[in-house]
């Protein structure tokens, strides 16, 4: 269990993970207008992208530590598709935004600079697992 301090709940980390995400809704949205993404995926997007900034919000925050360990674990999978024009960082589970959850391997299609952010989210193939946050 992860122990979490109210500051990362309401403070600034949750603040700046809020805004992550909001950044990534604009990229949605500028990848459909690009062409890069089809309109048929924008609602799925924004979708994920809301998901996402409910759960921050609600305080459903893994540590920085715990995002780190997230984050290179899904580096160094081979389900991992790089996003276009964007950091190497910025990456999706299997094909962006279309899940597979009955494929082998399973994959979520999610934004995982977003949705490592979030505790109760485990890996579809079972490589971390959901954490609770505690402290009040």
């Amino acid at each position: 269990m992860i122990q979490h301090e109210r500051k990362h709940r309401h403070g600034h980390a949750g603040w700046v993970a809020i805004a992550r995400m909001a950044r990534q809704g604009v990229n949605v949205l500028g990848l459909v207008a690009s062409g890069k993404l089809p309109r048929s995926m924008l609602w799925l997007g924004l979708d994920g992208a809301a998901e996402y900034v409910s759960a921050i919000a609600a305080g459903d925050v893994c540590n920085a530590e715990v995002k780190a360990q997230r984050d290179a674990t899904c580096m160094a999978c081979p389900s991992r598709t790089p996003a276009p024009n964007q950091p190497s960082y910025i990456g999706y589970c299997g094909t962006p935004l279309v899940p597979r959850m009955d494929a082998k391997p399973p994959t979520c299609g999610c934004l995982l600079d977003a949705a490592n952010v979030v505790a109760s989210r485990p890996c579809p193939q079972g490589r971390y697992v959901a954490v609770t946050i505690s402290g009040e």
